[in-house]
């Protein structure tokens, strides 16, 4: 390992790992760490081939765990063993000895390293284990020497820092969508409120919320533009690029995607993966009143889950949302969309504005294996009698981003009026949204 040496030998073999994190697109290593491990995908990385990459990564943890001068010679046999078994699955592509000793060495370097990160830990390499001038073996305590020999810090700055970052990301990624799948199916259904910009989504993590999602008409009505028109990718993946480092669960509503082709879908849905976003709303409403077509939006929510399979996407139909110009179909009809979403790959269908009990029973009862999510009505059933009916999300849509409006008009009118003003009681301060805005809109 170039570590172990000084001078040109440690140029030289430098420059070989150098050469070789080069080559791995930090994006792309975040995409496959979405979908396995993090050192699965930095060996397939590597050119570990995808049929021996389990067999690989149980050698890199032998590896990392078995050299230390305090571990015990059996660990350090079979530490000599798994060299062994990764020479064999890294060798045939190496090429030269050197080079399939960076690519090894890449790869027991990160493991702890990494796995630290991912977890939390501030100081992701706690000691260095080095050799003084006379032999001697000297360890020395990271934490102890201040911000100096942080990760990617010291003499010898980490090469792969961006490499490892977007391995923490990708397994990030995956955790928030495993927790926010595992909201649907909670002792009560999952209240998911819907904001409009950062501070509506701060505001919602701070008083407890553990997810978010957002309101396509706020989004929209907040810059002056109509909403389900398909005006508003730009100001949508804005958001999203900054509800993404909020340290939630949040779930976009797309529209109905923003393309007319389903892999033009995927390209967008896959950059708000990107982003952080774990969920999507995707409608099959049109702007004209009219409904698009279910194989079509059945072949949007397939194109999504082939190339996002973490992503949640909560299939929409908009059979019983009242826009002007849509004659309201039977439930039949909401009951045959909803179905072949599911069979396309959806994780939840959600059908806004479906009212009625015996309605509400025939939609869950026809999709058994998914999440249904409606949107809470202050007419309709409570959170709890929903539960009681099978319903496992419940949607706020648009109705915070109308009350805070309207709430903000009501208080404006009274002011000028001299009227009593109508503050809530728990007004948020300056200060506290200056505070809970501060995570979500760092560069």
């Amino acid at each position: 390992m170039s570590r172990f040496v000084e001078g040109p030998a440690h140029a030289r073999r430098r420059a070989l790992v150098e050469e070789e994190l080069s080559a791995i697109s930090p994006l792309d290593l975040r995409r496959s760490a979405r979908r396995r491990g993090p050192i699965d995908a930095l060996a397939l990385a590597l050119g570990v081939h995808a049929g021996s990459v389990t067999d690989a990564v149980a050698a890199v943890a032998i590896v990392a765990n078995g050299y230390p001068s305090s571990a015990r010679a059996a660990d350090q046999a079979a530490a000599d063993s798994a060299v062994a078994t990764l020479i064999e699955l890294v060798g045939p592509q190496a090429g030269d000895e050197e080079r399939l000793a960076a690519r090894i060495s890449v790869l027991v370097q990160s493991h702890d390293a990494t796995i630290a990160l991912i977890d939390g830990v501030n100081v992701p390499v706690p000691a260095l284990h080095r050799r003084g001038p006379d032999g001697e073996h000297v360890v020395i305590d990271v934490a102890a020497c201040g911000q100096d020999l942080m990760f990617g810090g010291g003499r010898r700055p980490c090469p792969g820092r961006e490499q490892a970052l977007a391995l923490v990301d990708g397994t990030a990624d995956r955790r928030r969508a495993d927790a926010f799948r595992a909201m649907h199916h909670g002792d009560r259904p999952l209240v998911l409120p819907n904001a409009w910009d950062v501070a509506s989504a701060s505001a919602l993590v701070v008083r407890g919320f553990g997810a978010v999602g957002t309101t396509s008409l706020g989004v929209a009505a907040a810059i002056g533009l109509p909403d389900g028109a398909a005006q508003t990718l730009g100001p949508t993946l804005e958001l999203a690029r900054r509800l993404g480092r909020l340290p939630v669960p949040v779930s976009v509503d797309f529209e109905g995607g923003f393309h007319g082709d389903p892999a033009g879908v995927a390209d967008l849905i896959e950059r708000l993966a990107d982003m952080g976003i774990v969920g999507v709303n995707l409608e099959d409403g049109l702007a004209d009143g009219s409904l698009q077509s279910v194989e079509h939006h059945a072949a949007v929510v397939t194109a999504v889950k082939d190339r996002c399979p973490h992503v949640f996407v909560n299939a929409r139909t908009d059979t019983h949302w009242p826009v002007p110009g849509r004659v309201v179909p039977d439930v039949d009809e909401t009951r045959r969309r909803v179905q072949a979403y599911v069979v396309a790959g959806a994780d939840g269908v959600f059908v806004p504005g479906l009212e009625g009990t015996e309605a509400l029973r025939m939609i869950v009862a026809a999709v058994p294996s998914v999440p249904v999510n409606v949107l809470w009505s202050p007419d309709g059933p409570s959170v709890a009698e929903l539960g009681d009916l099978g319903v496992r999300r419940v949607s706020l849509g648009s109705l915070l981003f109308r009350v805070g409006l309207g709430a903000a008009v009501d208080a404006a009118d009274a002011i000028a009026t001299d009227a009593e003003v109508p503050l809530p009681d728990r007004l948020p301060a300056y200060a506290d949204i200056q505070a809970a805005s501060r995570p979500a809109t760092a560069p």
